[in-house]
């Protein structure tokens, strides 16, 4: 797998903003004032499959994919518009975390990038009142994920623990696992 780029993921923000407004529009003579939910999920949907499809890893998508769309389903019919999008933020942080993302460091820089996303949309929303807008700020937060490292704060292999205490530590915990093992089996 590929790390994102920064330039795919403005292709992405700049791919879903031109979907979401006749996406908007067709939802909205179908479904009137209900069109926002169903934005949101098709959205969020077809970016959680985006995601999904460029991970690397065959193991857990289907099961990953198959939760985010079934949770986000039942917060787009049963919650408010605040916990459809929470849903599918969340599901994007989960997604990358497990696919992408290779240390703890990096998943929580990842979920205030998240965070971030939402704060911006928001703020695009309110400022111009323009659903185009808020996806179009959601979606430029997100394709700063390209700049977060995914082994933030990892210790590489080969590398020593810093002091002899350090060693010393581990090896008593080492002994202490194996005897401990020892006694289950």
């Amino acid at each position: 797998m590929k790390p994102i780029t920064l330039s795919e993921g403005i292709v992405v923000a700049v791919v879903s903003t031109v979907v979401a407004a006749p996406l908007s529009m067709a939802l909205w003579l179908v479904f009137g004032s209900a069109y926002i939910y169903l934005s949101v999920f098709c959205l969020a949907v077809g970016y959680h499959a985006y995601l999904l499809r460029r991970a690397g890893r065959k193991a857990g998508k289907a099961v990953v994919g198959l939760c985010a769309l079934a949770v986000l389903g039942a917060a787009t019919l049963f919650g408010s518009l605040g916990e459809a999008v929470i849903v599918g933020v969340a599901f994007i942080w989960i997604i990358r975390s497990v696919f992408y993302q290779r240390s703890v460091i990096s998943s929580l820089a990842d979920l205030f990038l998240c965070g971030l996303s939402i704060g911006a949309g928001a703020w695009g929303f309110a400022v111009s009142s323009s659903v185009l807008v808020a996806v179009w700020c959601f979606f430029l937060v997100q394709a700063a994920v390209a700049l977060v490292p995914t082994e933030l704060g990892r210790r590489r292999s080969g590398e020593t623990f810093g002091t002899a205490d350090e060693a010393l530590r581990f090896d008593r915990a080492y002994g202490a696992a194996q005897v401990a093992l020892r006694e289950l089996v």
